[in-house]
């Protein structure tokens, strides 16, 4: 649902999105990268990631459809922060510059490609990081 929903959010945002959540989206994207590297700051790094897609979905007048998504994807964002704290942030924070590029650049040819990367993929992969992880799979038998 959220894919489905969030690739239309990033096609309104490349038609417009407020100059002033602009540099909003970017102030969160700094403070991602300040907090990248540094171990313990696992959840701060998650909640300034929904913070982020919270943002692009403000600046379309979606914001009561945001929040409904997180009312309804405790396990979803339980395994986002799982797997957040297995992968390479910098990963995460070079998609979120490519989001930034699309809606700046008004690049919704890209949008799909987009979801598929940093939506849809990371999700298909939370079976192996159960399975693989000892630390991880107790919480799932």
């Amino acid at each position: 649902m959220r894919s489905t929903i969030e690739k239309e959010v990033l096609k309104e945002a490349c038609e417009y999105f407020p100059e002033d959540l602009f540099i909003e989206l970017e102030k969160n994207l700094f403070a991602q990268k300040l907090l990248c590297d540094i171990e313990g700051k696992e959840i701060e790094f998650h909640n300034l990631d929904k913070k982020f897609h919270r943002l692009i979905f403000l600046g379309c007048n979606k914001i009561n459809i945001w929040d409904s998504i997180m009312n309804i994807s405790t396990h979803y964002n339980r395994m986002r922060l799982l797997s957040e704290m297995k992968t390479n942030r910098n990963k995460i924070i070079s998609q979120h510059e490519e989001m930034l590029n699309i809606i700046k650049n008004k690049e919704v040819d890209k949008i799909d490609d987009y979801i598929q990367k940093h939506i849809v993929l990371p999700a298909k992969e939370w079976r192996t990081l159960i399975k693989d992880n000892d630390d991880v799979s107790i919480y799932f038998k």
